[in-house]
């Protein structure tokens, strides 16, 4: 399903692929040790997900968002993915564009679900339980990204 998105400045954007960069799903060493112990539901909360997520500009009117992703799977794997989600424009991408909040804040939360799909099937598929990804607020990853950026222009000046 292809989603036609309107722009503040009339441009029509939409979604129109995603594809796996890179993954890797590999055992720990004390995958067998955990999944001779019982379930305990606490762990469910005790994963820490490493994310991150970047633009890329790779022709006048297409980007792609890709998503970094990395952690433990309490059954004991790992996961290292790199998720590329591609936006279509009808018009050419100007500079404006590239530093907006569509593409920061919008387009990822676009592509977002289709990676938190991706990721449950997989565990699912190679025989884990599923994890569903929480939920992320890119609005305000945005804001504190760019106080962040604000505060070290100001720590230069002084």
């Amino acid at each position: 399903m292809m989603k036609n998105i309107v722009w503040q400045h009339n441009m029509n954007i939409k979604i129109i692929g995603n594809k796996i960069r890179k993954v890797s799903l590999i055992p720990t060493s004390n995958a067998a040790e955990i999944a001779t112990n019982e379930h305990d539901a606490s762990q469910d909360m005790k994963t820490e997900i490493n994310f991150g997520f970047l633009p890329e500009f790779v022709k006048n009117n297409e980007y792609h968002i890709v998503f970094h992703l990395n952690f433990s799977h309490r059954e004991g794997v790992d996961l290292d993915l790199h998720y590329e989600a591609t936006f279509k424009t009808d018009k050419d991408i100007d500079e404006k564009f590239r530093e907006s909040p569509f593409v920061f804040v919008n387009s990822p939360a676009i592509a977002y679900p289709f990676l938190r799909a991706y990721v449950s099937n997989l565990f699912l598929s190679s025989g884990y339980s599923p994890l569903m990804l929480p939920t992320v607020n890119f609005q305000k990853l945005f804001i504190d990204k760019k106080n962040e950026i604000n505060h070290r222009k100001t720590d230069v000046v002084e």
